[in-house]
């Protein structure tokens, strides 16, 4: 889990000292895919996804409330916004997770 923060914090790191420029915010349609959107930054992309493991347990909708809310109908939780994935916030929601359910790739 320590490994997975610290890689996660040296890929912010250099991400940060890159010009921090948006090019491209590309969002799919289907309830499916929702988790799938795509934020572009420097022709790096990066997406902030949930995956089955997800067991409901609302910390990451605490934390972040800005890119994850829960969904009653499927008891998950489901990413709402890729703007800000290199927040404090959403790195705390990925460190928090008990079931390491929530990751950027």
């Amino acid at each position: 889990m320590k490994q997975k923060v610290l890689i996660f914090m040296i890929f912010i790191w250099i991400l940060s000292s890159c010009t921090q420029t948006e090019t491209n915010i590309k969002n799919t349609n289907s309830k499916e895919n929702k988790e799938q959107a795509v934020y572009k930054v420097n022709s790096i992309e990066k997406v902030l996804q949930i995956d089955e493991k997800c067991i409901w347990c609302w910390k990451c909708a605490r934390i972040a409330p800005l890119n994850f809310k829960m969904n009653f109908e499927t008891r998950k939780a489901e990413v709402i916004s890729q703007k800000n994935i290199d927040s404090t916030e959403v790195a705390r929601s990925i460190q928090i997770c008990p079931v390491d359910s929530i990751s950027i790739g």
